[in-house]
């Protein structure tokens, strides 16, 4: 049986590159040479994927919860003291002041 250099050049650059992109992928990850905090500004493309991660694994996991049909005013206040209190120091890990508000 005749070998097909062509064929067995383009399997072979293909596994080849999809080998060499899983070793560079493995060492970012590993080596944690890559910032992924909240306060640095991605690529697009690296932004888009953690965003869709994000928005995807919420959608998966929040299906089966059940939401209240009314919500008392005392609960609210509750929540909102909750995020009141917390805001301060979510802010401060971003490295800013309380008085720069969301986005900020």
């Amino acid at each position: 049986m005749e070998k097909h250099p062509t064929i067995v050049g383009v399997v072979g650059g293909v596994v080849g590159t999809i080998l060499l992109g899983i070793v560079v992928w493995l060492t970012i990850a590993y080596t944690g040479v890559y910032n992924v905090a909240a306060s640095d500004q991605h690529f697009d493309a690296v932004r888009w994927t953690l965003d869709t991660t994000m928005h995807r694994s919420v959608a998966n996991r929040a299906g089966g919860v059940d939401l209240p049909e009314n919500v008392s005013e005392d609960l609210l206040a509750e929540g909102a003291g909750i995020t009141q209190r917390a805001a301060p120091i979510a802010t401060a890990a971003l490295g800013r002041s309380p008085q720069d508000g969301p986005g900020g």
